[in-house]
């Protein structure tokens, strides 16, 4: 294919007169000539994508020099794929050796397999073996000389194997031993109950002669003998620990004591406690002992006349479950703007109020502030409020918002309270129909004070008002003041407990 023609002039763009429309459309066309044909020209050797067409090159584009280099390259790739095949059979044969290897590992523990099975097969028909000696030799011996045996399972194939330190062929059999110190009663000691074994010494430890003192009659009487007593020792054995040489039997070491000594102690320690403290039921308070001793504290007796229980605290007898008495006031405080004091012997919203705390700080108090339980301060800890005993005044560590309600629980306890005299007093109230503030004045003009509007007991035509709600007191506790005026001919009446 021969090289493209190159684009010809067909119109002059430097003349002084300018090329018309016609030339100008022809130099373009001429362009578009040139331009096609040089397209045409590299797709004979060139893709799409900027590479050299496939088989445009021949041998006699390339320079003897870059032949060789291709010749050499070739070379060596086919010498490493030589060297790579050859380490390919190397490993090859390798891989057949070791298969070698594990057959023969694969071998050696199926053999090790079927020996186990032969040892466990041999211990299964030693461990039937015995079984039918114990059944021959020992139980009709037991059945005869003590009381009768429970039946025993029959022997049978599949009979499980024992399991432990007395199972034949498992682990050693400890170390230590111990003098049997003799058979039961009309167990004979002989040779001839020895099997013909006069190398039979009655030494007896775990498996002392054997299992079971297998070929030996007395052997495995005398061990059948050692657990029983064991079995004896650790039910009954008084008065100290179980004898050493009788748990060695066993191989039980350290010291113990059995089930009856432990008995004898729980009896002591609850039953001799309650001897020494009950006295038993009375129709009075007792004032000694049965004995005529002194009464310990913590004594207890029943009263017959009472029909209670009382326990004695060293200087009067006290209910034994009988709940102590005592008085809560319940304080509720309309709170305003920023308040963080309360007083506790002003009327709350109600009217009420408490008593002046006691100075030795033993009341109880709880404190809620808008149905939440408010934590008090405990010493260095400060928390949500605290208590001031000596101007019975609750003190909160936050202000309050106007409207708050803080309702406040003071327990004043049985020790509190002592017997008083209690003063009843009329007031006079003379109703007029208007007036709703009278003063604590009784019918002879004695003037009266109190602040706690739950002191008085006030009726009006004989239907009781309610302290707070029907009236309250006066701020300086000098009157009463009703919410509503009595009716002029109404029947006013209150008294108060002073």
């Amino acid at each position: 294919m021969t090289f493209p023609t190159p684009p010809q002039q067909v119109a002059s763009f430097f003349d002084a007169t300018p090329p018309t429309q016609g030339e100008i459309g022809a130099q373009f066309d001429e362009f578009s000539r040139a331009i096609k044909e040089i397209l045409g020209f590299l797709r004979t050797f060139v893709r799409s994508d900027g590479a050299l067409l496939n088989a445009s090159i021949g041998k006699e584009q390339i320079s003897p020099e870059i032949g060789a280099e291709i010749a050499k390259t070739a070379v060596t790739m086919v010498e490493n794929a030589l060297l790579s095949l050859k380490t390919d059979v190397s490993s090859a044969k390798s891989a057949s050796l070791d298969a070698h290897a594990v057959l023969a590992q694969v071998q050696a523990l199926k053999n090790e397999a079927q020996q186990a099975l032969n040892a466990a097969q041999e211990a299964k028909t030693e461990l039937l073996r015995r079984w039918e000696f114990l059944q021959a030799h020992v139980f009709p011996f037991l059945t005869q000389k003590g009381p009768a045996l429970r039946a025993l399972p029959p022997q049978s194939p599949n009979l499980p194997m024992l399991t432990g330190e007395f199972a034949p062929g498992i682990g050693p059999s400890p170390t230590f031993e111990t003098q049997y110190s003799g058979p039961p009663e009309s167990v004979p000691m002989t040779v001839e109950d020895t099997g013909g074994d006069a190398s039979y010494t009655g030494v007896l430890y775990p498996q002392a002669g054997g299992f079971y003192g297998a070929g030996q009659n007395a052997g495995a009487v005398a061990v059948a003998a050692d657990y029983a007593q064991v079995s004896i020792e650790w039910a009954e054995h008084m008065p100290d620990t179980i004898p050493g040489n009788v748990l060695a039997a066993t191989g039980v070491t350290g010291q113990h004591w059995s089930s009856r000594w432990w008995a004898t102690q729980a009896a002591a320690a609850f039953g001799g406690q309650m001897a020494y403290l009950y006295l038993g039921p009375q129709p009075f308070p007792p004032t000694t002992t049965p004995a005529g001793g002194t009464i310990p504290v913590g004594a207890i007796y029943y009263d017959t006349t009472l029909n209670g229980t009382y326990v004695w605290n060293g200087t009067a007898w006290e209910p034994f479950n009988t709940p102590q008495k005592a008085a809560t006031s319940v304080l509720f405080y309309a709170a305003t703007a920023g308040e963080t004091n309360f007083v506790l012997t002003t009327p709350d919203m109600f009217g009420n109020a408490a008593q002046a705390l006691l100075a030795d700080g033993s009341q109880g108090i709880e404190v809620w502030l808008n149905g939440a339980r408010l934590t008090p301060t405990q010493g260095t800890v400060v928390n949500d409020f605290s208590v001031n005993v000596a101007t019975s005044t609750v003190t909160l560590a936050e202000a309050t918002q106007a409207g708050a309600v803080l309702a406040v629980d003071v327990l004043t306890p049985a020790s509190a309270f002592a017997p008083s005299n209690v003063a009843l007093v009329k007031i006079k109230i003379v109703p007029d129909g208007t007036t709703t503030t009278f003063p604590l004045i009784d019918y002879s003009n004695n003037p009266y004070h109190s602040v706690n509007a739950a002191q008085f007991l006030v009726a009006v035509d004989g239907v009781p008002q309610n302290p707070g709600l029907d009236y309250t007191m006066s701020g300086d506790g000098n009157s009463i003041v009703f919410s509503t005026a009595p009716a002029a001919d109404s029947t006013a009446f209150a008294v108060i407990a002073y």
